[in-house]
């Protein structure tokens, strides 16, 4: 069928203009759900706090990341990024085990 030589009867820039959105569009999706509240300007500010953490979570992953390089400049760990990220709720709850903070209380803390 060669299905896969369709991609080429597309202009490149029209190509990279629909990833791009799509990049886009997943971006402001990710800050909404992260700081649960519609994207503008104002409620990025107003949760700073909530978007410093995904921040720091993106940025401890890119340091790891770089630093796990092989000498060809290739990740050694091709599964760092989805283990990382997965690690990330059961963590958080044996931080609650270990501090001995019912969850009760850390939900009403919001």
């Amino acid at each position: 069928l060669n299905l896969g030589r369709v991609v080429y009867y597309f202009p490149t820039h029209v190509l990279i203009g629909c990833i791009a959105g799509i990049g886009l569009f997943l971006t402001k999706t990710g800050v909404e759900v992260s700081i649960n509240a519609t994207f503008s300007l104002r409620s990025i500010v107003d949760r700073l706090d909530l978007v410093l953490v995904v921040i720091v979570f993106e940025g401890v992953l890119r340091l790891l990341e770089t630093i796990t390089r092989d000498a060809n400049g290739r990740p050694k760990y091709a599964l760092l990024s989805p283990i990382y990220f997965m690690m990330i709720t059961p963590m958080f709850y044996i931080g609650l085990y270990i501090s001995s903070i019912n969850f009760g209380d850390a939900m009403e803390a919001g």
